[in-house]
């Protein structure tokens, strides 16, 4: 299935033609849809690209030059400039919905994994990752705090309550990591076996990987 994945993100990516690229499109909203198990990632992903295509298409159809595609029309609208919009515009939407396909065909565990396999910064990463799991828990647990002193005090009455309650929030996150970090500093030695990454690195991880590197070499090339 990665290799399947892998596959299909790359035909996105390099790509060429306008009927191509419409239908890979097609087929990579439907596997997102399958992987993610609902339709709301790839609407949110349509959502926000819309706001970014349509200002270039729009601009490329009245600004480039070409032949006129309504002469009579006070609107000139250009053949090359519509072309070259709508093909814009679905190279961009290929690199999205690409990155998000790659995203989505590996578990958060395996993308952990193999960021810790890079050869120097995957030491470097190591105690970030370490400290990322009890953190997003204090996080959670003081967010959750804050909002219930933002509805305890009614916000809507106290202006100040919110970025006082969002502020006291920060805080204790930040004092709670400290001591995070200097349990994990103590307790280092004691996770060797946590700092040896498996070198099993699958052909999923590694068609992860040339995905998300992909975008930036398609983008050089086109």
């Amino acid at each position: 299935m990665s290799f399947a994945v892998g596959m299909l993100a790359t035909l996105l990516l390099v790509q060429r033609d306008i009927p191509g690229m419409s239908v890979l499109l097609v087929i990579s909203m439907l596997l997102i849809s399958w992987l993610s198990a609902s339709w709301l990632p790839v609407w949110r992903a349509a959502r926000l690209l819309l706001w970014l295509v349509l200002p270039i298409l729009c601009l490329h159809m009245l600004f480039t030059p070409g032949e006129l595609l309504w002469p009579a029309s006070w609107l000139h609208v250009t053949r090359e400039g519509w072309h070259e919009g709508v093909l814009l515009g679905l190279r961009l939407s290929a690199m999205f919905y690409a990155a998000m396909l790659v995203s989505r065909s590996l578990s958060r565990e395996e993308w952990v994994w193999c960021c810790l396999s890079l050869p120097v910064l995957g030491a470097f990463l190591l105690p970030y990752v370490k400290l990322s799991l009890p953190m997003r828990g204090m996080a959670s647990q003081a967010l959750s705090q804050a909002r219930m002193t933002i509805s305890l005090r009614s916000a809507w009455r106290d202006a100040a309550a919110i970025p006082r309650a969002l502020g006291d929030a920060i805080e204790n996150v930040w004092h709670a990591s400290d001591s995070q970090a200097e349990q994990l500093w103590k307790n280092w030695d004691q996770e060797e076996a946590a700092r040896r990454v498996s070198g099993n690195v699958t052909a999923g991880i590694l068609l992860a990987v040339l995905g998300v590197l992909m975008p930036v070499s398609v983008w050089m090339v086109g």
